[in-house]
């Protein structure tokens, strides 16, 4: 997946939930970040994505022109969505992954179902040998 140079750049400095969180609310227009001293409680990217985030991101950006935020929510969070599957193919639990992206479980496990529910990871799984009796392969035709 191909994201925009600036997309990229929140999704490493804040990960893919934070990143999306702020390219649904503001993607198309700039964001100044201020430098670490002026980051509080209330300060609107507080707001938005918590004190952590917010004090990355002013570490990251803090104090330097306007940033640009793209409009690419789509993409990120297919990429998101990806990650999430290699995550549980990899043996995360639910709550692992939840936790990571800053998700619900709930939400881990609609990903999970709405992905095995493609017409492509449908047409995998058909092809897929661990499913076969120990004494067929996928070649063999049954007699």
């Amino acid at each position: 997946m191909d994201l925009p140079g600036s997309a990229r750049r929140l999704v490493d400095v804040v990960g893919y939930g934070d990143a999306a969180r702020i390219i649904e609310a503001i993607g198309g227009t700039r964001l100044w970040v201020p430098q670490r001293a002026s980051i509080h409680a209330d300060h609107p990217l507080v707001r938005l994505v918590g004190v952590e985030s917010a004090l990355k991101l002013a570490d990251a950006f803090g104090g330097l022109a306007h940033f640009d935020v793209p409009r690419c929510l789509g993409e990120l969070l297919r990429e998101r969505n990806r990650k999430i599957m290699v995550d549980i193919a990899a043996g995360d639990s639910h709550r692992t992954i939840a936790l990571r992206y800053r998700l619900t479980e709930r939400h881990v496990l609609n990903i999970k179902k709405r992905h095995h529910s493609t017409p492509l990871a449908r047409n995998i799984d058909l092809f897929a040998t661990e499913s076969l009796p120990p004494d067929q392969s996928v070649n063999q035709v049954p007699s």
